[in-house]
């Protein structure tokens, strides 16, 4: 009897973009499925990586990543790995020593992150430092905007607790769809993801953008400059360090447009629920008094 032949391969969406990983060693798939679920198996690839393992470097355990993007070609390098991804081609590959706890899927993802912005960006989108939520029995998501340790995982939590859909509680794809829209992802922080079937597959239009500012009293601050918003967004979309003069300038366009027709807006969060009628959320029966 022959054995099923096991894939090698896994897909990930964003949005439009499909990247597909490709690897021969078992270890690295079987991180990947374990991060990501089943991915998006029906789903035509916009980008192919080929994943391999190396070995440990002892020397060295910094994971900060050097990148540098010249002539369509982006390469990351750090002791836990090296990468270059030619985005003319549609190909890249990625070599990866895999952490002794965790495996390989944290490490995998930090380049992917870095690969996909500069992909979606190529799009019109951007991805965004943000909690994405859906409430209950809506169509809109409202995007909680912020860097790590701001609340957005703290948001995402106690809005689930009452009903709501979380798109992601840390990065949020912003596409370049008129009225804007955004997209779910696979990237999550502290809550445990969606379904892998649901993952990269929720897209609602933006009712919103809300920077997170913890403080004792809840409030809102709407900047009414468009020009002050969009760079507001900007500082909070991550994985540009690699970018050209052209690409920063691509990605002021494409936050401009958002906050051309967007309500953008400070928001005083005290780390409870009191700050949703300040942001226009469906009105519910909430005891405000009750924290995290």
């Amino acid at each position: 009897m022959i054995a099923p032949r096991v894939s090698t391969q896994l897909r990930l969406a964003f949005g439009s973009v499909v990247v597909l990983l490709d690897t021969r060693a078992a270890s690295l798939l079987g991180s990947l499925r374990q991060r990501y679920g089943d991915g998006v198996p029906d789903r035509d690839p916009t980008f192919v990586v080929r994943v391999t393992e190396r070995v440990a470097n002892d020397a060295d355990a910094s994971i900060d990543i050097e990148g540098t993007f010249e002539e369509r070609v982006l390469k990351l390098r750090s002791s836990v790995l090296d990468g270059r991804f030619d985005l003319a081609t549609g190909e890249g590959e990625l070599a990866v020593t895999p952490h002794p706890r965790f495996g390989a899927g944290i490490y995998i993802e930090k380049a992917l992150r870095e690969l996909v912005q500069l992909l979606v960006l190529e799009r019109g989108g951007f991805l965004l430092h943000a909690a994405g939520v859906v409430p209950r029995d809506d169509n809109r998501v409202w995007l909680f905007v912020g860097r790590s340790g701001q609340g957005k995982s703290t948001i995402s939590r106690m809005l689930r607790r009452i009903g709501a859909t979380v798109l992601s509680d840390d990065l949020i794809l912003v596409d370049g769809a008129t009225p804007p829209h955004a997209q779910s992802t696979p990237f999550f922080s502290a809550l445990t993801p969606l379904p892998s079937d649901r993952r990269s597959s929720l897209r609602e239009r933006i009712a919103g953008v809300y920077l997170i500012e913890p403080c004792e009293s809840p409030w809102v601050n709407l900047e009414t400059d468009a020009s002050i918003a969009a760079a507001q967004i900007v500082s909070c979309v991550p994985f540009t360090s690699s970018f050209s003069p052209q690409l920063h300038l691509d990605l002021l366009e494409a936050t401009t447009r958002v906050a051309r027709v967007l309500p953008v807006a400070a928001l005083g969060f005290r780390r409870d629920l009191s700050f949703l009628p300040h942001v226009g959320w469906p009105e519910i029966d909430l005891d405000f008094g009750e924290g995290c």
